[in-house]
């Protein structure tokens, strides 16, 4: 999940840009805070989830492998944007960009983690949420992706 920021300056950056720079850099944050993040190893899928006010809220825009967990030298992801520090990095072997984002609201009612649909939210709280291959597979069939 990744959620709007704060750069330095003080100007908001909104999810769909913070998750397009830690795309090209192939790498994803994990925090001390983040959920399941010890659970989290090489050849998991993850998926990609904005949160958020701006461009694409609340919707699953792709997907890649995991291909390493890294421990990094420096906790800090961006030197322009406010964060904590960062735990680990999950390297990300090739990604896959939906052609058309999926909405949220479109399957909430498919998935089985969320079991109270009309508090849906709560369930991405906490950055990670392990899927089962149920859930996975409807993700993955609703843009054609395997």
């Amino acid at each position: 999940m990744t959620s709007d920021g704060e750069c330095l300056d003080g100007t908001p950056i909104r999810s769909f840009n913070v998750l397009g720079r830690r795309l090209e850099a192939k790498r994803y944050p994990l925090y001390e805070g983040t959920r399941l993040r010890d659970k989290i190893k090489e050849g998991d899928i993850c998926f990609f989830y904005l949160a958020g006010k701006g461009e694409g809220r609340h919707t699953i825009i792709g997907h890649s492998q995991i291909d390493k967990v890294e421990f990094p030298k420096d906790s800090i992801e961006f030197n322009d944007i406010l964060g904590t520090p960062v735990d680990r990095y999950l390297r990300m072997g090739k990604i896959h960009i939906y052609g058309k984002k999926i909405l949220l609201h479109d399957i909430k009612e498919d998935l089985t983690f969320i079991k109270n649909k009309q508090k849906w939210g709560v369930y991405f709280q906490g950055g990670t949420i392990m899927l089962q291959k149920t859930d996975a597979k409807i993700i993955l069939a609703k843009n054609e992706v395997s």
